[in-house]
């Protein structure tokens, strides 16, 4: 991921890794549309919140309790990932069994640049972890933090593990038509 002229670092993220894995949760919540608009008993929820669609589908399809948790986790996944809320999406993507560690990614803020060694040291010390359990977030620092430590890629890997879930489900509704 090279940054392209005249774009930040924090641009190419977003028109990379981000970009693709916003993609791949898209492309989750419509399979989950659809699969609510095989069945006249669901289709009338096509338009409703994604939580209710869900809901329904768990209920419609006898859906076994542990993907039916996993499919809620992954409707949460999306939604802390496309609002940007990568804190709370780094929790959902651990429940989900995601592999991610931290690249401890840290800010320092600076009015001006440092006059000597010394300031600079001591800027340094006071930089704060985006990540830091203290909230001293930030969405620059924590699209860094996603891209180091690959976050964006596991995502997209728990989207469609989840999209697994849904062909099963079609497959054992398609053949109970039959």
């Amino acid at each position: 991921m090279i940054p392209g002229e005249g774009e930040s670092v924090a641009q190419a993220i977003l028109r990379g890794p981000f970009k693709e894995v916003a993609g791949t949760a898209a492309v989750y919540e419509i399979r989950l549309r659809m699969l609510a608009d095989m069945r006249a008993s669901t289709r009338h929820v096509m338009l409703e919140r994604a939580i209710d669609v869900e809901d329904l589908l768990i209920a419609e399809y006898a859906i076994p309790p542990e993907d039916a948790g996993r499919l809620r986790m992954t409707r949460q996944l999306r939604n802390t990932i496309l609002h940007g809320a990568f804190r709370d999406a780094k929790a959902k993507l651990v429940s989900l069994g995601g592999a991610v560690g931290t690249a401890n990614v840290r800010m320092v803020e600076l009015a001006k640049m440092p006059a000597d060694a010394e300031a600079l040291e001591a800027a340094l010390a006071k930089a704060k972890a985006v990540a830091g359990e203290d909230g001293s977030d930030s969405i620059y620092g924590w699209l860094l933090e996603c891209k180091a430590t690959r976050f964006f890629e596991h995502a997209a890997e728990a989207f469609e593990a989840s999209m697994d879930i849904l062909d099963r489900i079609r497959d054992l509704a398609a053949e109970a038509e039959r």
